[in-house]
């Protein structure tokens, strides 16, 4: 749940600034910090990465990241 959070948070950070610069209104500012926090069973919190989930997430990124250029 904290990651959940973490990015609520950084989102929420996002949004007040494109306020400070006039991008959106009040109104969607005002709902966008209304999303409340995840809370929830942290019993569950990590686990370690495997050398294939690795291997997967950089052939992802190399993906990604090929397709931008």
């Amino acid at each position: 749940m904290a990651t959940v959070n973490m990015v609520l948070a950084a989102l929420k950070g996002v949004a007040q600034t494109a306020f400070n610069l006039q991008l959106p209104d009040a109104d969607s500012l005002a709902r966008i910090k209304t999303v409340k926090r995840v809370k929830g069973d942290s019993g569950n919190k990590s686990r370690a990465l495997s050398r294939e989930d690795v291997k997967q997430l950089i052939e992802a990124t190399k993906a990604i990241t090929s397709t931008e250029r």
